[in-house]
């Protein structure tokens, strides 16, 4: 799995400790990411943390990962989404939520 190959770059794990911890953390992922979500939000925080990343290349380029909270009528909160970015700006926080939004619909009409 090209995931466990990431991960090993970066850990002192050997490759069957990697594919272990990945083949049983990835059905808990995709059932997180499948969930259902509530309809509206009171709240919806939205941020973004830097780093820099070294590619293959050598190269160090910086990333940003972002994350939405929401909070629901309840007082709930839920994280609603992560992801990778290239970089933090007002078009990704407006647009990537719309898109992962659309995305959920189609899937759960």
């Amino acid at each position: 799995m090209a995931f466990g190959r990431e991960i090993q770059d970066h850990l002192y794990a050997s490759p069957t400790l990697i594919s272990n911890i990945t083949n049983k953390i990835m059905p808990l992922v995709k059932e997180w990411q499948n969930r259902s979500l509530h309809q509206i939000y009171a709240v919806v925080f939205m941020d973004a943390i830097h780093f820099n990343v070294r590619r293959q290349d050598g190269q160090i380029v910086k990333k940003a990962a972002y994350m939405a909270l929401g909070v629901d009528l309840d007082g709930k909160r839920d994280v609603l989404g992560i992801w990778i970015g290239e970089h933090e700006s007002a078009k990704v926080l407006v647009e990537r939520p719309q898109r992962t939004a659309e995305q959920r619909r189609s899937r759960y009409p």
